[in-house]
């Protein structure tokens, strides 16, 4: 939601605490009495909460949905992709081996020099390749810079990336030539390189969308009250923990007993929420562990600030249907595409196929028929175009079977009634001509 670039009214919310203890759907009760003093204290605090959305100016539809129309905001969409290869960089592509991977290392330190890219995580994310390799691969330019250069232009012949990376490890430039020309020799008895695969770096831009907030005060309590039952939860762990490290049969170190909290604290999506420490105490004679949380009260606030809050998408289950009709309706043999021309020529078909179906559907909707596209060419099928070959010296003629009640009504709703009339075919359409063999223009003639 806070990429949207709108603001959300949740300013009211951000320090209101529920004051019943129990959710009454989700906890169990000793007897009635207890189930309904559980339900009147939520349905307390739900009205409370339904107040606050009112006097933040977002409208009641029903007991579980207030909106608040927050106008045009913009949505990051990222649907362009620009080449990694710029005028004035060597291109990967005409090199192998070690020469390859220095021309990709030197486009990512000029993207990063220039502030294209903010980091190497960020590079890593649009290339496709792991942090750890690109990492990796920067590390090659710490080969001297004539180095680089000699090894581009092919004067050390191809040479693998890993002979580079030992390379590197000598600090001077007269130690790293010489390193390189023995890797050389080397390279001429095993002739082991490859390139990496052509980049390209995504354009992000910015799309106006309509945004409106929904809020529903049943949804508010509960968050509210799953985040205190999950602090008790995890501050009963640590003091259990801490009981254990306190005891001197126990055997938990520092790593050990920091790793136990992280598990936990990732189990529940909380390691950015808190932050671990683990201090040395003395007890008497000896000396123990002790663990300690600290709540990070901005994220807090970060993560509460959308309780409540819901993101709707409109006709979702629509969409899905409409990639399953895409990938599963279509009777034809499997078909391999290859070139980015071909997939968008494949994907353009699909789309026109779904958009007639699409069109069929909206113009019997609009007729008061209920039927899919799907039902409704199931029943126009078997309404042929006929064509009759009575005579060779005949025109052909064209026919359509005859129609039933409920083909002639599905033609109506569609615009398409001519469809069924032979006259309105034969106006339309020109008489298939039947070639002349060999002997006929002769008797034409006479």
């Amino acid at each position: 939601m806070s990429k949207y670039g709108v603001q959300i009214p949740s300013e009211g919310f951000a320090e209101l605490e529920p004051e019943c203890k129990t959710d009454p759907c989700e906890d169990d009760f000793a007897n009635d009495v207890e189930a309904e003093i559980a339900r009147t204290a939520f349905d307390r605090d739900v009205a409370r909460v339904a107040a606050v959305a009112k006097s933040a100016g977002m409208e009641q539809l029903d007991d579980t949905q207030f909106v608040a129309d927050l106008g045009r905001g913009t949505r990051p969409i990222t649907d362009t992709e620009i080449a990694w290869v710029g005028p004035d960089d060597i291109n990967p592509m005409e090199h192998v081996g070690a020469a390859s991977m220095i021309a990709w290392a030197r486009i990512f330190k000029r993207v990063l020099d220039s502030g294209e890219v903010k980091n190497q995580a960020e590079i890593a994310l649009h290339t496709g390749v792991s942090r750890a390799r690109v990492t990796e691969l920067m590390h090659l330019l710490q080969l001297d810079r004539q180095l680089q250069d000699e090894l581009l232009t092919g004067k050390f012949g191809p040479i693998p990336e890993r002979c580079i990376r030992e390379v590197v490890k000598h600090p001077s430039a007269d130690a790293q030539r010489r390193e390189l020309v023995a890797r050389m020799a080397e390279q001429e008895v095993d002739p082991t390189v490859h390139q990496m695969r052509p980049k390209k770096l995504r354009f992000t831009t910015n799309e106006p969308v309509r945004c409106v907030a929904y809020f529903n005060p049943y949804m508010f309590v509960r968050q509210r009250l799953r985040e205190q039952r999950h602090h008790q939860l995890l501050t009963q762990f640590v003091e259990e923990l801490n009981t254990r490290l306190a005891s001197p049969r126990c055997r938990l170190d520092e790593v050990r007993a920091r790793f136990e909290v992280t598990e936990r604290l990732a189990r529940d999506h909380e390691l950015s929420l808190y932050k671990i420490g683990v201090a040395t105490v003395e007890r008497g004679k000896r000396t123990h562990l002790r663990v300690s949380l600290e709540r990070d009260e901005d994220e807090r606030r970060r993560r509460r600030k959308y309780d409540g809050f819901v993101l709707l998408y409109r006709d979702k289950d629509q969409i899905e249907k409409d990639f399953r009709v895409i990938k599963s309706n279509l009777e034809l043999r499997p078909v391999y595409h290859r070139t980015d021309e071909k997939v968008r020529a494949h994907v353009a078909l699909c789309m026109l196929a779904l958009l007639l179906e699409r069109a069929l559907e909206s113009r019997l909707a609009a007729a008061g028929i209920r039927s899919t596209a799907d039902a409704c060419l199931r029943t126009l099928r078997p309404a042929q175009f006929n064509v009759f070959d009575q005579h060779a010296l005949l025109d052909s003629a064209y026919s359509v079977t005859r129609t039933t009640p409920q083909q002639r009504e599905l033609l109506k709703a569609l615009g398409l009634s001519d469809l069924a009339r032979d006259r309105e075919i034969a106006k339309r359409i020109l008489p298939r001509v039947r070639a002349k063999g060999p002997a006929e223009p002769a008797a034409a003639a006479s």
